[in-house]
């Protein structure tokens, strides 16, 4: 089966998606956790911050970084889930470590690092579902 160029396109639209989508699915796992139903009171104004700044960011690191590494494999004919997963989650480890230690007080990279990784990993699995990639 091959890729077309719709597929990859429609997949790039949709893949940056997960990034405020799992954050806010993280927030909400953590308030449920700690304070139970009632921690999730002000989950909707979180969710709008979250997909305020976090879509621009998403948006641009999959334009800058993300399809310039998708059009590089389909180049070389490795257009795979797991060339893409593998890459999605080092871009996205390396765009949210990078993003934090922009603030006054980043976290550790240890703490960063894997956050970044499970990003990036969602929004590789959404592209290589949405564009329907080979295994």
């Amino acid at each position: 089966m091959t890729v077309t160029k719709s597929s990859i396109w429609k997949a790039a639209l949709i893949a940056p998606l997960g990034v405020p989508l799992s954050i806010t699915f993280a927030v909400a796992w953590e308030a449920l956790s700690n304070f139970g139903v009632y921690g999730l009171r002000d989950l909707p104004v979180a969710m709008l911050f979250v997909f305020l700044f976090g879509l621009p960011i998403s948006y641009g690191a999959m334009l800058l970084f993300g399809l310039p590494y998708l059009l590089w494999l389909r180049s070389r004919g490795w257009l795979t889930w797991a060339f893409v997963c593998i890459g999605a989650a080092v871009l996205g480890s390396a765009i949210w470590v990078g993003y934090w230690q922009l603030s006054l007080r980043p976290p550790s990279l240890a703490r960063t690092i894997p956050v970044g990784a499970m990003i990036g990993l969602v929004v590789g699995i959404i592209f290589s579902l949405t564009a329907k990639l080979p295994k």
